[in-house]
């Protein structure tokens, strides 16, 4: 039997009552349903379950009618209440006695169909006559329609099409089926509870898209259910719609209150249900995506702060390069100046010993002319009174040799300190002649260095920041000169002083140079982080970024003034006011 086609909602079926005609157009694609799960085959046990929900939607159909018909003082009230008995009786009766499926089943649906068919044509439109002349309810003309609300015409609207998961809290069985129904024949997957409790932990465990929530129930009320939900991570997210037939205002607010997007109230609407559902599903989704977009987001800030940090550290590590190569060179000239001066001295020792053991052998004859004579000639032979010029000289080379390692230790010394955290009374002229010894190598063949050191005090300071703040000036003031193609007046200037600016005394350090000086268009890029007007392989740009940021965490400044051609001042200002807050 192929009920599809002749149990297509039609236009006869209508009664001109809007809510029973749905309910009406639900309880026919139900049956049709039914039809379709019996041609695919299903089992006695899965005919069991269809059965039932028929059942229990078919009690809740024939309670909204009931009511009705008590309601308005309907004259055929009771006779319509045993029709709608008889039919739960024989619903359940085959839920009970199944026998031959195949047989029963094709009876069973053949009388649905005539049942349905009757009863609305026949018994529901004489109560639409009666509602209609009394003038208790409005009455709603049929419109001409090809299928129905819950798309009846085709099977696919039975099975699942959506991914997403809604689950039902409701504690009335009737009301449970009926929005299961609705939800389910827009594809979506139903998860279905009668308490607060178990749908918490089913929540817990695999937290849904959505949820309906009944307010009244026994044991933990959906306020409180909501509530739970509300306070764990996993779930919180997760939006609630409340349902209830309360429609007091401060009902609604404190389902608001409680965590709540929405709310609707019984009987249920399909049209409001469903829209209602897809609404704030998709909110939901919409809300989902811009969070992973946020997630993604900030993975990609995370990696761009590893990276920047990896190229800090590049630059780090390039400077350090820079600096090993200039103390390798400076350290290596003064030693090997004390390694020749000490083999110089060693062998100027040998012929003092030398003559040192004639005196001595010759303690008790050294009177005899022959005697003067051999100490004369070993004397012109040492060359003696040379040697004896020559031994002062030797022993202050080793010590200028000695002092100028130490100078360079010392400065190796400061840098070590570069990620010292301590703030520490700090002499400025100290720290800016380490950075010089450093960068010597770069420097002391063609370009003069001009100290005006000024009466400054000492500053609070981090001492290892501030050799890599006058570090990277003055060799990005070395560059600047080294980039003239005339080779006169090649020379870098430093001068201190303290100046007085809004009642604060700063120290001021000025770095000149007689470079080509910087554009007036990129002025005031050069603090920015990876800008750099070098070329590629000088540098990535980060140099004078980390200085600006090393002066502003000392609560300093950095300014620049220049002229194209003419050179650019650096000045950096320190506050000695008090100590700063790093």
């Amino acid at each position: 039997m192929d009920m599809n086609n002749d149990m297509e909602w039609k236009r006869d079926y209508s009664i001109g009552i809007e809510e029973i005609d749905l309910q009406h157009r639900y309880f026919l694609s139900l049956i049709k349903r039914l039809n379709y799960f019996l041609k695919m085959g299903i089992t006695a046990d899965y005919y069991k379950r269809l059965l039932r929900e028929l059942s229990h939607y078919a009690l809740f159909h024939f309670c909204s009618e009931e009511n009705l018909m008590i309601h308005t003082n309907y004259p055929d009230t009771p006779s319509h209440c045993q029709m709608h008995r008889d039919l739960i009786e024989i619903l359940n009766q085959q839920v009970n006695e199944i026998g031959n499926l195949e047989d029963n089943s094709a009876h069973l649906l053949h009388f649905l169909k005539e049942w349905f068919i009757h009863h609305t044509t026949r018994e529901d439109t004489k109560i639409a006559e009666y509602l209609k002349s009394s003038g208790r309810i409005k009455y709603v003309p049929p419109s001409p329609s090809s299928g129905s609300l819950c798309n009846t015409g085709d099977h696919e609207a039975v099975l699942p099409a959506s991914s997403s998961t809604i689950m039902i809290v409701e504690d009335t069985p009737v009301n449970l089926i009926l929005l299961e129904k609705i939800l389910m024949d827009q594809g979506y997957r139903v998860r279905s509870f009668h308490d607060g409790a178990a749908a918490l932990k089913s929540a817990a465990e695999d937290p849904p898209d959505l949820i309906f929530l009944d307010i009244h129930m026994p044991g933990i009320d959906g306020y409180a259910v909501c509530r739970q939900l509300k306070s764990v991570e996993r779930t919180k997210d997760v939006p609630v719609i409340f349902i209830s037939v309360l429609t007091e205002t401060q009902d609604k607010i404190k389902a608001f209150q409680a965590g709540g997007v929405d709310y609707i109230t019984k009987p249920f609407q399909f049209e409001e249900v469903n829209a209602r559902a897809g609404a704030h599903l998709k909110v939901a989704a919409a809300h989902r995506e811009l969070e992973e977009k946020n997630e993604a987001l900030k993975c990609a800030m995370d990696d761009l702060k590893i990276a920047q940090q990896q190229i800090v550290q590049s630059e780090k590590m390039a400077a350090l390069g820079v600096l090993t190569a200039g103390i390798a060179h400076e350290i290596n000239n003064p030693v090997n100046f004390i390694k020749a001066s000490a083999i110089g001295l060693n062998a100027d020792m040998q012929d003092l010993k030398k003559l040192l053991e004639l005196y001595g052998s010759c303690r008790y004859r050294c009177g005899t002319d022959a005697w003067q004579e051999r100490i004369d000639a070993v004397k012109h032979e040492i060359e003696y009174e040379t040697l004896m010029k020559e031994i002062p000289d030797l022993l202050n080379n080793i010590e200028e040799g000695v002092h100028r390692t130490e100078e360079i230790v010392n400065s190796l010394r400061a840098y070590s300190r570069m990620e010292h955290p301590d703030v520490e009374k700090t002499d400025v002229h100290k720290l800016i002649d380490a950075s010089l010894v450093v960068l010597k190598p770069r420097y002391k063949h063609e370009i003069v260095i001009e100290k005006k050191y000024g009466q400054i005090p000492d500053l609070y300071a981090q001492p290892g920041k501030l050799i890599q703040v006058f570090t990277n000036v003055v060799s990005n003031a070395i560059d600047a000169v080294q980039s003239r193609t005339s080779k006169n007046n090649h020379t870098i200037t430093i001068k201190t002083f303290l100046q007085q600016k809004q009642d604060i005394s700063h120290v001021v350090i000025e770095i000149s140079d007689t470079g080509t000086g910087i554009p007036e268009d990129i002025r005031n890029k050069i603090f920015d982080p990876f800008y750099s007007s070098k070329s590629v392989g000088k540098g990535v740009g980060l140099g004078l970024s980390i200085t600006q940021g090393i002066v502003q965490e000392h609560q300093g400044r950095i300014e620049v003034s220049s002229k194209t051609g003419e050179g650019a001042t650096f000045s950096v200002f320190f506050p000695v006011t008090q100590p700063p807050m790093l």
